[in-house]
């Protein structure tokens, strides 16, 4: 057991995060942001819990969706909305293995990142001996920024560059008209190391498509109104690209009319003029 995990044993009174604790969630606050951060993060808090596995899920159409894991991979993991019991804001263990998203006879122990109702965004671990669940809750409360999805810019802020550059039906046509949209991909990819991408379409030609997107996808991802009721999603690469645009397609009678990955804004970009 390393030095984290004795630290982690040897609470020093109840409602106090430890020396190691604190030392441990200073790090992790400096970890620079990325599609990776939360992964990073959750490497370093396995040796303080300690835990044999965590993972971080999202809450995105009925379903808790894994978007970042430590000791085991993400893989497609997901369970249903109602195996987690109602938030109060503390933490507890679970029965039964979710759906098969964790091994059969595991203990596993439920963390919400957040106060809402039903909880968007948790953390589950399997049990390790020397775990401290207590311990556990209080620097999970203090590392909600770092270990829950980026906020993206708003809708809003969005779209005045986006509408000032795309009068015509290409998304991208010159450089003029295209400059906005460019300079909005670029700024919203920097420190990613890659994207996925989504181009979906709205089937009824309705004028709020973009803002139903927009709030569909909320926290996952960037949305970007193109032309003809159509609009890209830019989500992290180790998001679940298939899962997405089937719920978003369904959920907004949309058609899917493109999905790729990227490694940098210039292939963005570059798949978009393609597309147009």
């Amino acid at each position: 057991m390393g030095l984290l995990s004795k630290a982690a044993t040897k609470s020093s009174y109840p409602g106090t995060i430890d020396n190691m604790g604190e030392a441990l969630k200073n790090r992790i606050l400096r970890i620079p942001r990325s599609n990776s951060t939360a992964d990073t993060a959750l490497s370093l808090l396995k040796a303080y819990g300690p835990f044999q596995a965590g993972f971080c899920f999202m809450l995105f159409a009925g379903e808790y969706v894994c978007y970042a894991s430590s000791g085991a991979g993400k893989g497609k993991l997901r369970f249903p909305l109602q195996r987690i019991p109602e938030n109060t804001g503390h933490y507890r263990r679970l029965e039964g293995n979710l759906n098969g998203s964790v091994p059969e006879g595991a203990r596993v122990w439920f963390f919400p990142l957040d106060r809402k109702n039903p909880c968007q965004n948790l953390f589950l671990c399997i049990e390790e001996g020397g775990l401290n669940p207590e311990s556990l809750m209080l620097l999970l409360k203090e590392l909600g920024e770092v270990l829950t999805p980026r906020q993206k810019a708003s809708l809003r802020k969005k779209s005045g560059l986006l509408e000032r550059g795309m009068k015509k039906r290409s998304p991208i046509s010159g450089e003029e008209e295209s400059g906005g949209l460019e300079t909005i991909i670029r700024r919203s990819m920097e420190g990613e190391n890659g994207v996925g991408g989504i181009i979906l379409k709205d089937r009824k030609d309705t004028k709020d498509f973009p803002a139903a997107v927009s709030r569909a996808v909320s926290s996952l991802g960037n949305v970007f109104p193109l032309p003809d009721s159509t609009c890209l999603i830019l989500v992290p690469a180790t998001m679940d690209q298939e899962l997405l645009a089937h719920r978003l397609s369904k959920s907004l009678d949309a058609k899917i009319a493109l999905r790729f990955e990227a490694d940098s804004a210039d292939k963005v970009l570059e798949i978009l003029k393609s597309f147009g």
